[in-house]
């Protein structure tokens, strides 16, 4: 007897109804597929072009430093996972370099990514300025020569001022265009700092 009551839900007139809302539901859901994969490819690209300026950038600071004429002795390395993202640096080979530098080679690298970053944000607009305390710390003079050129490189860009003893590196600054010298008397308990006369 039941089934001499069902009809076919094909026919109803609800059932097209409902049917083209879950049709054109299911299309509306395929677009947002594609525009989210639009948005991921978008976003490799720009990831892949900011990688590439910072590492042309920290690349040509690092050169001027130590010397290094390839300008690929240290870049960075983003890994994208599941959780993030996460950086390395690697040097020409794509091997982990960090673990591998000597003293005065972090000490280049720390400053070609600080210069790095100040000239990005230089060139993005952003606010820039740089203050480091005694760069040349295990540097020899040439590769203090280098770290003037990039200091030079850099404070085209931005302000930048150094604290440093007297030494290869504050010869080469003192010699660098629109560079202002303050000397500083030696420490007084009493007065503290002072500017030397």
């Amino acid at each position: 007897m039941r089934a001499a009551h069902r009809t076919s839900l094909d026919v109803a007139p609800s059932y097209e109804r409902l049917q083209r809302a879950i049709d054109d539901a299911a299309a509306f859901a395929v677009d947002i597929d594609a525009l989210g994969a639009l948005g991921r490819e978008a976003q490799e690209e720009l990831s892949a072009r900011r990688e590439s300026e910072v590492n042309e950038r920290l690349g040509a600071y690092f050169a001027l430093v130590t010397g290094d004429a390839s300008g690929e002795s240290a870049r960075v390395r983003v890994k994208r996972t599941a959780k993030g993202l996460s950086y390395d640096l690697e040097d020409a080979r794509g091997e982990r370099s960090l673990a591998t530098l000597n003293q005065a080679s972090l000490n280049a690298l720390s400053l070609a990514l600080l210069f790095a970053q100040a000239e990005a944000r230089a060139a993005s607009g952003a606010p820039a300025w740089i203050v480091v305390d005694d760069p040349a710390q295990s540097l020899d003079p040439e590769h203090q020569a280098g770290l003037a050129r990039a200091i030079e490189r850099v404070a085209a860009l931005c302000p930048v001022i150094v604290a440093t003893p007297d030494g290869p590196l504050a010869t080469a600054l003192v010699a660098l265009r629109g560079a202002a010298l303050v000397r500083l008397a030696p420490w007084n308990a009493s007065r503290g700092a002072e500017v030397a006369r």
